[in-house]
């Protein structure tokens, strides 16, 4: 199932730039969205991957709202394109005016249930690690990491000297903005070096709390790297500290600051990369990287994506049984590079063939939508 929402996930926003406009006499809902949207620290990443719905809707109002003063008709079209939008902004609407919790329901959000599947998956296959850090009466160990190139997911148990629900740790748990019942922490003040050079590019979200007993809770959290990393052997220096949140609002920092360091081994030494060069319409696959986890793509556009001219086609993996794969990741780069992940369904998984299609609009289950490219590629 295509995930709705990517159609805005490579829109860059600036709020400076859109007229002020009534909202139906609902002033307050647009200036809550306005200021979750300027408040997210994450906003000025080159690449984020937000897990805060407040703000991915903020950016979704702001859009057409803009668009709706240049184009009217374009900013129809786009909500005619979205079944749920009207369906997210009512809900939205109506949990600012009386603070209830968002109902949840998965058929809305495909790629939150997505990043369960693949938290669940990571767990299995992460690898012990073992470090510690302790400070302000909290000690956070990571259990168990999985790295892949392209990503760092962390397995942590987290012990305070006091039950955890009376210190001031608690402050950092809030509940997820889309009424599923998760619990989430934010790691706040990241700093990550690898083999000893500072990491920049890479993205995370909120990380997922479980309650263990009275003192201990589990935090796991997945890291997004460049996908242009390619280091097998990799020695982690991480340092963060910890974020207050209030109502689903940053809310300050909570005093502490916890270190690690620890050497893992990429799972993907059996990757195997495949050369393509074929070409279909504008678009040239030039390769693919097939790992035990994910496949990697690299695509030339007919244009070199910039600030003003960004990649804005959608581009879908399948396998052989005509699943699609989830895309996790995707990045323009130079020479007209556009570089792709796409995660397998399951670990170790790999389909014989794969098809790449292009598509200049997100594509509407019921709908025979044409694409601009195709590519059939047999990894066997």
């Amino acid at each position: 199932m295509m995930d709705k929402f990517k159609i805005f996930n490579k829109v860059k926003i600036d709020t400076n730039k859109y007229m002020e406009i009534e909202t139906n006499n609902n002033e307050k809902l647009k200036i809550e969205m306005q200021d979750r949207l300027k408040s997210s620290e994450r906003a000025s990443k080159r690449r984020k991957k937000t897990n805060i719905l407040m703000s991915g809707i903020a950016s979704i109002v702001i859009v057409v709202i803009g668009i709706g003063v240049i184009n009217p008709s374009l900013a129809d079209n786009i909500i005619k394109i979205i079944p749920e939008f009207q369906t997210m902004l009512d809900k939205i609407s109506k949990s600012v005016n009386d603070d209830s919790v968002i109902e949840y329901d998965p058929n809305l959000y495909p790629e939150i249930e997505e990043e369960k599947k693949e938290n669940q998956k990571n767990k299995l296959i992460a690898t012990p690690v073992n470090v510690s850090s302790k400070d302000n009466g909290l000690k956070i160990t990571i259990d168990k990491a999985m790295y892949d190139k392209k990503k760092i997911y962390l397995d942590m148990t987290l012990k305070t000297d006091k039950p955890f629900k009376k210190s001031k740790f608690i402050k950092a748990v809030s509940d997820s903005p889309y009424g599923d019942g998760e619990k989430n922490m934010y790691i706040d003040n990241l700093e990550m070096y690898m083999n000893e050079v500072k990491l920049d590019g890479y993205s995370y979200s909120a990380g997922v709390v479980e309650f263990i007993d009275e003192y201990t809770v589990n935090l796991n959290c997945l890291i997004e790297l460049d996908p242009n990393n390619n280091i097998d052997e990799a020695n982690f220096k991480i340092n963060f500290g910890i974020q207050k949140f209030k109502h689903n609002k940053a809310n300050g920092n909570i005093k502490g600051e916890w270190s690690f360091d620890f050497n893992i081994k990429s799972i993907d030494d059996g990757k195997k990369h495949i050369k393509v060069n074929k070409k279909d319409g504008d678009y040239t696959l030039k390769s693919l990287d097939v790992s035990k986890t994910y496949i990697e793509l690299k695509m030339e556009l007919p244009f070199q994506p910039s600030l003003g001219n960004p990649h804005d086609n959608f581009i879908i993996v399948n396998d052989d049984k005509r699943r699609e794969l989830q895309m996790s990741v995707g990045t323009d780069g130079e020479n007209k590079i556009y570089t792709q992940i796409n995660e397998l369904i399951n670990i170790g998984e790999i389909p014989k063939y794969i098809d790449i299609l292009v598509y200049k609009n997100i594509p509407v289950e019921g709908q025979d939508s044409k694409a601009l490219s195709s590519f059939r590629v047999n990894l066997e």
